[in-house]
């Protein structure tokens, strides 16, 4: 929501839904807020993409069109952004990353100072949330016993908030799927990922907000899509060095100019991995 909101929205499986969110929340009027300690992750996504800043800007667009599908956000935001022309301008990966206050060696709390200067300027609000309950963690831990101890906190964090708070209701939007189904049995909570949230506050009365079919349908068909090529894009990322950078993009020139229009540029990049295990076994 916060890169639709600040430059374009786009038909990913978390555009479609955060974006149609944004315009169901205005015509309800509801207040959008986010959990404080969910900057810590915002902020860690976005250093995380400066590592592959360099690798980018060598690999061509067939490549980078496969990034779309990338689990780092500000990697898959920019990638469709530049790949369809939506931004209205040239930027780099670089400078978009600056945007949000992220650059090589920055400092993750200025970060984070950065990107909810952005949220409040949008009309977002940035909630503090109070010490997580050792129940709630050890709840959350148990369903995701995988999960790095930090993120364990931040939802256990938001999960107190809930228990605690007795006054108010919440529409709890979000894709993890473990944190809906323990806030599910609270009447003071509905919670979804954004698309279905959408699907259902569009039945209520007093929204002015149509669309020919469901969201959630809709980007459940995108999501089929994307991961068709998200592996190949763990791969794209895992590149550290140039010569391997320049050898994607000079054999994906090549297929290209080959058959220039009856490939799909996930085929292509996908055959030089194959052709590169094939030489590496």
């Amino acid at each position: 929501m916060l890169f639709g909101l600040s430059f374009s929205n786009v038909k990913s499986r978390y555009g479609i839904g955060a974006s149609a969110l944004n315009e169901m929340c205005k015509a309800h009027k509801f207040k959008l807020v986010v959990p404080k300690p969910y900057l810590n992750e915002m902020a860690s996504h976005g250093l995380k993409a400066t590592e592959y800043i360099d690798i980018y800007n060598l690999i061509g667009d067939e490549s980078r069109s496969v990034l779309r599908a990338s689990g780092n956000s500000y990697l898959s935001h920019y990638a469709h952004i530049h790949d369809d022309k939506l931004s209205g301008t040239d930027m780099s990966i670089g400078e978009f990353l600056l945007y949000f206050g992220i650059e090589k060696r920055v400092s993750l709390a200025k970060v984070e100072r950065r990107i909810e200067q952005l949220l409040n300027a949008l009309d977002v609000e940035v909630v503090t949330m109070p010490r997580w309950k050792p129940e709630l963690r050890a709840a959350i831990s148990e369903l995701k016993p995988n999960e790095v101890p930090i993120i364990l906190d931040h939802d256990a964090s938001v999960l107190t908030m809930f228990s605690d708070t007795t006054d108010e209701g919440y529409i709890f939007a979000t894709w993890d799927k473990h944190l809906t189904d323990l806030v599910e049995l609270k009447s003071r909570i509905y919670a979804d990922t954004p698309s279905r949230v959408v699907d259902f506050l569009s039945m209520a009365n007093g929204a002015e907000f149509e669309t020919e079919q469901t969201v959630s349908l809709l980007d459940s068909l995108v999501y089929c899509d994307e991961k068709k090529a998200e592996v190949l894009a763990r791969k794209i990322e895992a590149i550290r060095s140039s010569e391997t950078a320049y050898e994607l993009q000079r054999f994906t020139d090549a297929a290209r100019k080959r058959s220039p229009d009856d490939r799909e540029s996930a085929d292509i990049v996908s055959e030089f991995f194959a052709e590169t295990e094939n030489r590496n076994t």
